[in-house]
């Protein structure tokens, strides 16, 4: 008797435990709530909040950036897929100095998108065994203000690579499709937060964009 309630226990905190896990990689955020879920978390003075089904946040000159991040908490070890929907309410007109980078972190490096006020995105890899670079480059998306624009990152861990792409009004553009900088593994870079954050990098001018994120989500199911 005794034998079957530890069982039955053990297998009520593995059942538990599992959920924890499964919620933590999977969410599907559209920022319709009143208030922000306790998921995320916020660093910086750039922060409006939710404002009509968006978050809305900018950032001032001031050396730290404003982010808005979730923990993942996933086994670093299957495929997914993750978007981000932005609105760039105010960020090339005028040039605000302004980068927004979204940034995916794991145990053995980080995967980035950043894009400028200039207009220009990145596709970086950062791989802690000593592989960095950059493994796309656009120069000029021409992306005017008010635009809205997803990103998406696909992850297939059957061959170890990565496809990137960005759509505005149902256009599909490419970013990337292929293996980490240098031809390096891409491995756990994945399983411990997702992050947006923006960073103004000059004083001048004193205008300061304003980014909309719309709606953000993550799933490992391809």
């Amino acid at each position: 008797m005794i034998i079957q309630k530890y069982t039955i226990l053990l297998i009520a905190i593995c059942g538990t435990l599992t959920i924890s896990q499964t919620a933590f990689g999977n969410f599907n955020e559209d920022f319709n709530s009143a208030s922000l879920d306790p998921a995320w978390s916020i660093s910086g003075e750039g922060h409006t909040g939710i404002n009509d089904g968006s978050y809305v946040f900018s950032d001032a000159k001031d050396n730290d950036g404003t982010e808005l991040y979730r923990k993942i908490q996933i086994v670093p070890s299957g495929s997914f897929e993750t978007t981000l929907t932005t609105t760039f309410k105010k960020f090339t007109s005028p040039n605000t100095k302004t980068a927004m980078t979204w940034t995916l972190n794991g145990h053995n490096g980080s995967v980035s998108i950043i894009y400028n006020s200039y207009g220009k995105l990145e596709l970086r890899h950062n791989d802690f065994d000593g592989q960095n670079g950059g493994l796309a480059t656009i120069d000029n998306m021409g992306i005017s203000d008010g635009s809205t624009v997803t990103f998406t990152l696909q992850y297939n861990s059957d061959n170890d690579t990565l496809k990137a792409n960005y759509s505005e009004n149902g256009n599909v553009v490419e970013i990337y499709n292929g293996k980490g900088a240098s031809d390096s593994a891409f491995e756990d870079f994945f399983s411990l937060r997702t992050t947006a954050k923006l960073f103004k990098f000059s004083e001048s001018p004193v205008d300061q964009a304003t980014v909309l994120i719309d709606e953000w989500n993550m799933s490992d199911s391809l």
